[in-house]
């Protein structure tokens, strides 16, 4: 039992190592500017909130010590040594401070694995080269230090679970057979969602547990083979209403929350067709195979599985027009070593000045060109906390019916996202009322009026922009019109010359470095 001078000595300790792992995990160093200071502060107490609720206390103030001048936040932690303390002595007293010290510990796991866990689905039509390119990527995210975690194709599975009678006994009227063929569509859906989220939950595990090795992991990469949002392609849309009906939830939520990345591998039936084939990867010869495709129903499915993701927001095309097979492989891991800040992938990216177009008259040309599948749109905010932290808010535009994402994003000294993580949107707007607080009160202290606030830049930084995100042929265009409809920049990831892969009606200009 702890006496209790040690228990008086041990709540300032405990207050201190609270701050310290909560700074280290918002800023993987020790707090150096007034910004990243408050966001660890804001941390630190909220770690102290979850402290208390471990041992039953009653939750200590609410405003955040970054929001009270110096006084009063000496006060305030003179409150939360006082409650620290207290409950050091009631877990000691009831045997509980292993149980408090784990709670804790695996709350500082947590914070420092939040945005490095990546969830990327690599998906496309039948015979696309899924699994060999998986097998590339799996091998090359080891050798970059890298865990990494896999998900077979659920239908695929299910196929051989069923001995082969999955899709005869359920698609036996074809598939308008609606109600039968949903019923199939919901249990694969329901499968594919539990064994997805608990290798997300091992992948957050196991990179925690590992943080502190001699040789802590870069993060850690789920790769899917398929996502839910791929079942979509296979059901007509009266089907798949039925299946979100029977889940009780959208296309939005399942698209949005559940994946970081999707990388789209074009079936080799389109543009490839000498090597299109009914055999899988590792089935060849041993098993019956569940790809029954012909080329041009594989074509099909190809198209509407490339539109089912298509309001995805980190979308990546990799096609067969003008590579080889080796191309398409070695352009598959750039893509993803892109996605993971490798800098030697950056010329994958290709950024252009394009003739200004408005938001509207591009999503009017797209739907004009009998080239392009698909147009959708969306609004961005960006606020600027400080200049190594933002916040980005993502709604659809034009309509749209996706869901509104919040982010928080770290950025390197040139502004470039080098980490972000999801939010909800109480989180997010805590962030801004906890930065603007704080703001306020220096501005208050300096004497500043409420009139002067803008001027002494009381306000966060922010930009808007509307984004036009289209296919044209193998590749997915973003087009990005600023807020005063001055510029527009035109992203494309291509190995091909950026100009050489724009529709006509998008006059390129210059080359942005990226």
């Amino acid at each position: 039992m702890w006496s209790a001078v040690a228990r008086r000595a041990a709540a300032p300790a405990f207050i201190g190592s609270l701050a310290s792992f909560t700074a280290y995990s918002y800023c993987e160093k020790p707090a150096r500017t007034k910004e990243q200071a408050e966001e660890a502060a804001a941390a630190a107490t909220a770690a102290v909130v979850v402290a208390a609720a471990v041992a039953g206390q009653k939750q200590p103030p609410q405003r955040t010590l970054s929001t009270l001048t110096k006084e009063q936040a000496d006060g305030q932690k003179q409150v939360l040594q006082a409650l620290l303390g207290q409950m050091i002595d009631d877990v000691d007293r009831t045997g509980g401070v292993g149980e408090l010290q784990q709670a804790l510990t695996k709350l500082e796991d947590e914070l420092w694995a939040r945005g490095r866990v990546h969830r990327v689905v690599i998906t496309g039509g039948p015979c696309a080269g899924k699994s060999t390119i998986m097998s590339d990527l799996v091998q090359m995210l080891k050798e970059r230090n890298y865990l990494v975690f896999t998900m077979p194709e659920v239908a695929t599975e299910m196929f051989k679970w069923s001995d082969g009678k999955m899709w005869d006994d359920f698609s036996a009227q074809g598939l308008d057979d609606d109600p039968v063929w949903a019923s199939l569509q919901t249990s694969l859906t329901r499968v594919q969602t539990v064994i997805e989220d608990s290798i997300v939950h091992m992948a957050h595990r196991s990179l925690s547990k590992r943080r502190k090795g001699p040789n802590p992991p870069e993060g850690a990469v789920v790769l899917l083979d398929r996502g839910v949002i791929d079942n979509v392609a296979y059901c007509t849309d009266e089907a798949w209403a039925m299946v979100l009906e029977d889940l009780g939830t959208t296309t939005a939520r399942l698209r949005d929350s559940r994946y970081d990345h999707v990388i789209h591998l074009v079936t080799a039936a389109n543009g490839a067709e000498q090597y299109y084939t009914l055999e899988q990867a590792g089935h060849e010869g041993s098993e019956e195979s569940a790809r029954s495709e012909t080329p041009e129903q594989a074509r099909l499915l190809d198209g509407r599985t490339l539109s089912a993701w298509q309001e995805t927001k980190s979308h990546f095309i990799v096609g067969n027009a003008g590579v080889t097979w080796p191309e398409k492989r070695q352009k598959a891991k750039a893509i993803l070593g892109m996605l993971l800040g490798d800098a030697s992938s950056g010329g994958l990216m290709q950024k252009l000045q394009c003739a200004y177009l408005p938001p509207e008259v591009i999503l009017a040309e797209a739907a004009a060109d009998g080239e392009i599948p698909w147009a959708v749109s969306e609004h961005v905010k960006v606020t600027y906390l400080s200049e190594k932290s933002r916040l980005q808010k993502t709604s659809p535009g034009n309509g749209g019916a996706g869901a509104v994402l919040y982010f928080h994003q770290d950025l390197d000294a040139d502004g470039h996202v080098v980490r972000q993580y999801a939010m909800d949107y109480w989180t997010y707007t805590q962030k801004l009322r906890t930065v603007l607080s704080s703001r306020s009160d220096a501005l208050a202290k300096a004497g500043v009026g409420d009139s002067d606030v803008a001027e002494w830049g009381g306000q966060l930084r922010e930009v808007r922009e509307d984004i036009v995100i289209f296919a044209f042929g193998d590749n997915r265009i973003r087009c990005r019109c600023s807020e005063d409809r001055s510029q527009l920049e035109v992203e494309v990831c291509s190995s091909l010359p950026a100009e050489q892969v724009l529709p006509p009606w998008l006059r390129h200009v210059k080359t942005t470095p990226v």
